[in-house]
Formats: structure tokens, sequence, C-alpha cells
């Protein structure tokens, strides 16, 4: 790969992984699903891993059932380690409010994913959510959804 198609393909890598946390917020399961490859890989926290992108969709929306989500990803270090694959790093935060049950979770931490490019189109193929820091409590009215 020459440069220019380097710069490309990480921009491509960028604008994937901010598609996936819209379709994430939005709870738009057939756009999260089609930006994976179908044996797409998810470990969050202590939980065990999720294997196939059905399973992965099914645990994330049981996990966001009933709940207002707004996650944010910031300066990824992403390294491409051929022209079909690549790795990255990124910054996040995320902010999940359940109402219904008071309850509020606020985090910092890092994805650690995995890409690769099929059909000229890059998809997310694994990650990881290793967490630093985390407010979990009662939601007492501290946001307000518009």
């Amino acid at each position: 790969m020459d440069n220019l198609e380097k710069l490309l393909a990480i921009e491509e890598i960028k604008q994937l992984e901010a598609k996936r946390v819209r379709f994430l917020d939005c709870k738009d399961w057939v756009s999260y699903a089609a930006v994976h490859v179908p044996e797409m890989e998810h470990t969050y926290g202590p939980t065990p891993p999720a294997f196939g992108i059905e399973n992965v969709v099914e645990k994330v929306r049981k996990r966001l059932e009933g709940a207002v989500s707004i996650h944010h990803l910031h300066s990824p270090e992403i390294e491409l380690t051929s022209s079909v694959s690549a790795k990255a790093v990124w910054v996040m935060e995320d902010v999940v409010i359940w109402r219904e049950q008071d309850l509020f979770l606020h985090g910092y931490g890092h994805y650690f994913c995995d890409y690769v490019c099929r059909d000229d189109r890059w998809l997310i193929s694994g990650r990881v959510l290793k967490r630093l820091w985390l407010q979990e409590g009662s939601y007492s009215g501290r946001y307000e959804r518009i």
C-alpha cells in the first residue's frame, strides 16, 4: 500500500467506528451487525466473550434494553497490519441510563479492535473493552433526555 492508500484505509476505519457507535446508541441492530464480520468476537469486562455477530448483537441488545446510551470514541491509534487487516486502540467514554430502574453508568476505558477488509470494505472482526474507571449508581434525574 502506498501512503495515500494507507491514509484512506485509516479514514475508512474511523468512519466505520463512528457508524458503529451511532448504530449502537440508536439501537439500529441491523446496521450495527452489518459493520462486523459474521464471525466477530467481542469481550466486555469480566463477562465471557461472545462469538458470532448474532450472539454479540443479542448480548449488547440485552445489556442496553430499556436504556439510553451515549458512546464517544477518541484518539485512535490505528495500525495497518497488511493491506486487508488492521488493529486499533480507541479511547472511549460511555454513559448509559436506565430510567425505569433508576440506574446509570458512566465509564472510561479503551477499545482494542481488529479489522479486516473484505470486498473493498473495512469491517470489525474483534473488539475487547477494557475499562479504566466506572461509576454506577442511582439515576435520580441526573440527565435529561431531549
